[in-house]
């Protein structure tokens, strides 16, 4: 097996300008738009109310859904 370099390879000019146009997609949802703010935020809303629904079937409905998960308290 023979390894060789020649040029930059694979990575072509238009790479360049694909991996820069993301980087700046990226960044202006970060810091202008609040993009993963929101979606982070919307996300943590509804992990919690599943978990607090998951708690309240399993307190009133079937205590038996997850065994070996046991109230302490």
């Amino acid at each position: 097996m023979k390894f060789t370099r020649k040029g930059w390879g694979r990575i072509n000019l238009k790479t360049v300008i694909n991996i820069f146009l993301d980087t700046v997609s990226v960044a202006s949802r970060f810091g202008v738009l609040k993009y993963y703010t929101k979606v982070f935020r919307d996300t943590t809303i509804m992990l919690t109310a599943f978990v607090a629904g998951m708690y309240i079937y399993k307190q009133f409905v079937n205590p038996y859904i997850f065994p070996g998960i046991e109230s302490r308290g």
